[in-house]
């Protein structure tokens, strides 16, 4: 998958935020994935105050095979933190994996918005073959 290996390639935009998710991704990364998405789900309805629960759980989804429902979760996420970088990144990875490209390119647009000099943003929505700049 596209989206997949590009996200997993800019380390520099998913290390901060791994790190900071460590707690959740050790359980995904050791295997126990169900058991994790299932926590995740816990968690993202006690403390719909961190959105990086819900970037955690849509990319555990997404791992599964349930890019639709990760899509969902972002979806619902951003409702609450229309800013949320992390959250925003990955709907447009995975717009563009849905080929949802208007949709991607909308969402690429918000987050060059919030950081239009950014240039590791803009190299990886290129990457995605959208369009890096606002117009």
């Amino acid at each position: 998958m596209k989206s997949e290996a590009i996200l997993r390639d800019d380390q520099r935009i998913l290390d901060p935020i791994m790190e900071r998710n460590r707690f959740v991704v050790s359980p995904i990364r050791t295997g126990w994935l169900d058991e994790a998405l299932a926590s995740l789900d816990r968690a993202m309805f006690l403390d719909e105050n961190d959105p990086r629960l819900a970037y955690v759980f849509a990319v555990g989804l997404q791992s599964t095979g349930a890019l639709e429902q990760a899509l969902e979760v972002i979806d619902q996420a951003l409702e609450r933190h229309p800013y949320a970088r992390e959250l925003l990144v990955a709907a447009v990875s995975y717009l563009v994996e849905a080929d949802r490209i208007a949709e991607a390119q909308s969402r690429a647009d918000q987050v060059l918005a919030l950081e239009p000099e950014n240039a590791d943003i803009c190299r990886l929505l290129e990457s995605l073959g959208l369009r890096s700049i606002l117009e």
